[in-house]
Parts: structure tokens; C-alpha cells; sequence
């Protein structure tokens, strides 16, 4: 962690160290199963080592953090039965978000997803891994808004957290992320068009085959191993 780069957001100053801890285990700047030191996230962010320690205990209520007896702070390491329970999770919580947003999103959010749409029709390579990862990233945050549900937003927010922290496993293929691109839009169409029955059947498929994928990924990388960095 020692040549990392990072500039804290402007949230409250708890929030911040929060923020700039989840983003270095989102993408993997801090690697799965590396043991985190109170210590150096606190020289690395400027910052005392209190707020580093709430940040830790909030990061391990997301589960994106594990404590271990008289060893300390570890990232989550990842197994199979994470992914199977967070895909079982998610097929709970989003298709039923996602029906009660149906209908609730304004026009000009509407306009604002079919542009990032449109991008993405435009690029190629590193941009439209960028601008699919832009996409995705919204139509969740905007499906999390209009659910109208407070409870259910929290609820939300942490397991988008866990499945941005394992999207990134293979999501830099840009094949994966067309299909990903796809399969999202699809269910775009279905939800502005108020298809409801078309929009939880496409989103139900596109969950079942982004749990696939990354299971399929996670035996082909670490056949043999229980967990990576477990």
C-alpha cells in the first residue's frame, strides 16, 4: 500500500476514511486476505487511527472485513459459498426493488441512462469497459433511489458494496462486460416500458448468469483452494 495515490472525498470526515478504505477493497488495492493495519491506513490517509478503526468495524458489518482473534483486521477473502449466498441475496432484494421502482423514475433520469446507453453503443476497449462499468453503476443507484423504501436502500447499498468487491475479479474482460452491457439493457427497455413481468424475468437471468460466471471464474483461478486468501 505504500506507493498508492489517494485523495479523500468531501462527505463527513468519518465517512471519508470510510469511502477511501471501501474504494481501495473494491478495487482490489488492497488485495483479499490482506491483513490491514490500523497503523498504515492511517499514515496512508493522514489521518489518527480512531477513524480508521470505525471505518474497519463498519467495513466488517458490510462484510468486506474480517477480524480474527489476537490477529486482527484481514479484506474478505472470497468462496464459492460467498458468491451463492450474495447472488441468492441479491435475487431477493433487486427484483423486488426493481418492481417497486417501476413507474416512479422521472424523465430525466430516464434521458440521463439512455444517454450512458448510447455511449456504450459508441465505444470500444478500455472505454467501454469504463462506460459499461458508468451504466451498470447507475441503473442499480437508480433502481436503489425510486424502490422508495429506506430500509430497503441500506439494505442495498451493502450488498452493492459486496458485489462491486467481486465483479472486479473479471470484469476487465470486455467481452464479459458486453454481456454484462446486455443484459442490463435489456432490462432497462422492459423497466421504463413497465413490462414488469418481462423486467423480473430478464433480471432474475441476468443474476442466475452473473453468479455463474463468476463461479466458473472463481474454479478456473483457484481450482484446489478453498477460498482466495481465505
Amino acid at each position: 500500500m505504500k506507493d498508492i495515490d489517494f485523495e479523500l472525498d468531501q462527505s463527513s470526515f468519518s465517512d471519508r476514511v470510510y469511502n477511501a478504505i471501501l474504494e481501495l477493497l473494491i478495487n482490489h488495492r488492497i488485495k483479499p486476505g490482506e491483513k490491514l493495519s490500523e497503523e498504515g491506513l492511517a499514515s496512508l490517509l493522514q489521518v489518527s487511527r480512531t477513524p480508521v478503526r470505525e471505518a474497519l468495524k463498519r467495513l466488517a458489518s458490510d462484510g468486506l472485513v474480517v477480524f480474527y482473534p489476537r490477529r486482527g483486521a484481514y479484506a474478505k477473502g472470497i468462496s464459492p459459498q460467498d458468491i451463492t449466498e450474495l447472488y441468492e441475496l441479491r435475487r431477493c432484494l433487486e427484483v423486488f426493488a426493481a418492481r417497486r421502482a417501476v413507474g416512479n423514475i422521472p424523465e430525466k433520469q430516464i434521458k440521463r441512462i439512455n444517454l450512458m446507453i448510447e455511449s456504450c453503443h459508441l465505444a470500444d476497449g478500455g472505454d467501454f469497459i469504463e462506460a459499461e462499468l458508468l451504466f451498470d453503476r447507475e441503473i442499480h443507484k437508480t433502481i436503489n433511489t425510486y424502490c422508495n423504501n429506506t430500509r430497503l436502500k441500506e439494505m442495498l447499498v451493502n450488498v452493492d458494496h459486496l458485489a462491486k468487491f467481486m465483479r472486479i475479479l473479471h470484469f476487465d474482460r470486455e467481452e464479459l462486460a458486453r454481456e454484462n452491457f446486455a443484459e442490463h439493457e435489456n432490462i432497462w427497455r422492459a423497466m421504463i416500458a413497465r413490462d414488469e413481468t418481462l423486467m423480473i424475468r430478464l433480471l432474475e437471468e441476468h443474476l442466475d448468469n452473473r453468479k455463474k460466471c463468476l463461479l466458473d471464474h472463481f474454479h478456473m483461478m483457484y481450482s484446489g483452494e478453498e477460498a482466495v486468501h481465505s
